[in-house]
């Protein structure tokens, strides 16, 4: 007669496991979640300040609907959904291009106060930044989020796929349409 013996180390925490489970399992999945989230947030929202916000109100979201997600198996595609979802509304409502504006015209600036020629890019430098973050923003929401994923998160396009839920070769399509609209956009 065979007994099973109770293990010591917690059982590996899935997705499904999360969604059926109580408030903290579903808290700690989500801090595991928390770092690329961010990171995904901070690019969405042109900075860190409203990327915690973002992250938060998301995580709201997927816990009053997390007995809605159909595929435990993309459990972390329709986190990031969320997130992107979320991250894509706040933008809507503050200006991009003003904010974006504003912070390099601020950090123009400084140097210009400082007389540190060297730490700040050049009046340009920062004209093409604005350029390509303005037309990165204009970008269909996910040729944005893979751009985002690629350029700035260094993501792998198997990465990407994951972190999406898409398929790989959809994924470098994006990429693909993505950067054929950027030449367009930038000459």
């Amino acid at each position: 007669m065979d007994v099973q013996r109770p293990t010591t180390s917690a059982p590996p925490r899935t997705a499904s496991h999360v969604v059926s489970e109580d408030d903290r399992v579903f808290r700690d999945w989500i801090d595991e979640h928390r770092p690329r989230l961010l990171a995904v947030a901070t690019r969405l929202a042109h900075g860190a300040v409203g990327a915690e916000d973002i992250v938060q109100e998301a995580s709201l979201i997927a816990y009053e609907r997390r007995h809605t997600l159909r595929d435990p198996g993309a459990a972390g595609a329709w986190l990031a959904g969320i997130v992107r979802n979320v991250g894509c509304q706040v933008v809507r409502k503050h200006s991009r291009q003003t904010a974006l504006l504003d912070a390099y015209r601020e950090k123009a600036a400084a140097s210009c106060v400082a007389g540190s020629e060297g730490a700040v890019p050049s009046e340009d430098a920062i004209l093409t930044r604005v350029d390509v973050r303005r037309a990165v923003g204009e970008l269909p929401e996910i040729q944005r989020s893979v751009v985002i994923c690629r350029w700035f998160e260094d993501m792998s396009h198997k990465e990407i796929a994951a972190f999406l839920g898409r398929e790989e070769g959809t994924v470098r399509s994006d990429l693909c349409r993505a950067h054929e609209a950027l030449r367009k956009k930038l000459g």
